[in-house]
């Protein structure tokens, strides 16, 4: 079977960044990206979770 059968010929049409931190100090970081010379913030998202959540907390750096 082919690649493109298998994906599609469809590629991400965003850039898409991930890690896994311990001790991260969330409010320091959401700082040190926002201060990051973004060609548009307004369309920055961050999606967080943090030890003990179930689920991620989006943060939008226009909201800081």
């Amino acid at each position: 079977m082919s690649d493109y059968a298998i994906g599609g010929g469809k590629s991400m049409e965003a850039r898409v960044y991930g890690g896994a931190f311990n001790f991260l100090d969330i409010d320091n970081f959401i700082e040190v990206v926002k201060a990051q010379n973004w060609r548009a913030k307004k369309n920055v998202q961050l999606l967080i979770q943090d030890q003990e959540d179930s689920c991620f907390t989006m943060y939008k750096l226009t909201d800081y």
